[in-house]
C-alpha cells in the first residue's frame, strides 16, 4: 500500500497552470488586486465569452492570467462553472512566446458558460495574439509627412 503524500509534496497543485514544454510560455495565475487593476491600462481584445485585458510588464517572467466573473452573471454555481471553463481553456491554450512577461485578465461574459469549449480555447488564443499585435492609437501622425495635403505649408 503506498504511503500518503507528505504536505508540500509534488502531488499538491502548484500555482503554475502549465510547465514550459514545446517552447510555450509558462502560465501562472494573477492573485493581487493591484495586478488586476494594472491590466486595465493594457490592450483589449473581445471574444464571445470574455473581454481580455493584456499588459506587458516591465520585468520578464511567465505569462500570468487572472479571471474575473462579476456577480452580474448568474448565481455562484454558474460563476464557478465559468471560472473553471476559462481556467481549463487557458491551461490547454497554446500562446506565442511573446506572451511571456505579460499579464492578462479575462473578464467573463454569460456566454462563456454555453460556448463550445474548443471555440472558447481558440478565441482566447486569438485574443492574446490580437492584443500582442495591437498598436496603441495615437492622436497625432507618426511621421511628419502624414496628415499634410497638397495645400499644407511646409
Amino acid at each position: 500500500m503506498p504511503e500518503p503524500a507528505a504536505h508540500g509534496s509534488e502531488n499538491l497543485r502548484a500555482a503554475t497552470l502549465r510547465f514550459d514544454n514545446e517552447n510555450l510560455p509558462t502560465v501562472q495565475r494573477l492573485k493581487k488586486r493591484s495586478d488586476f487593476l494594472a491590466c486595465r491600462k493594457g490592450r483589449r481584445a473581445h471574444g464571445t465569452g470574455f473581454t481580455m485585458q493584456l499588459l506587458r510588464r516591465a520585468e520578464e517572467g511567465p505569462f500570468r492570467v487572472g479571471f474575473t466573473v462579476t456577480k452580474k452573471i448568474g448565481n455562484a454555481v454558474m460563476r464557478n462553472r465559468i471560472k473553471r471553463r476559462l481556467r481549463e481553456a487557458v491551461r490547454l491554450g497554446k500562446f506565442p512566446p511573446e506572451a511571456a512577461g505579460c499579464d492578462c485578465v479575462l473578464l467573463a461574459k454569460p456566454e462563456a458558460e454555453d460556448q463550445n469549449f474548443a471555440a472558447l480555447t481558440k478565441e482566447i488564443e486569438r485574443g492574446v495574439v490580437h492584443a500582442l499585435k495591437a498598436r496603441k492609437k495615437t492622436r497625432w501622425p507618426s511621421s511628419p509627412t502624414q496628415g499634410q495635403g497638397p495645400d499644407a505649408e511646409g
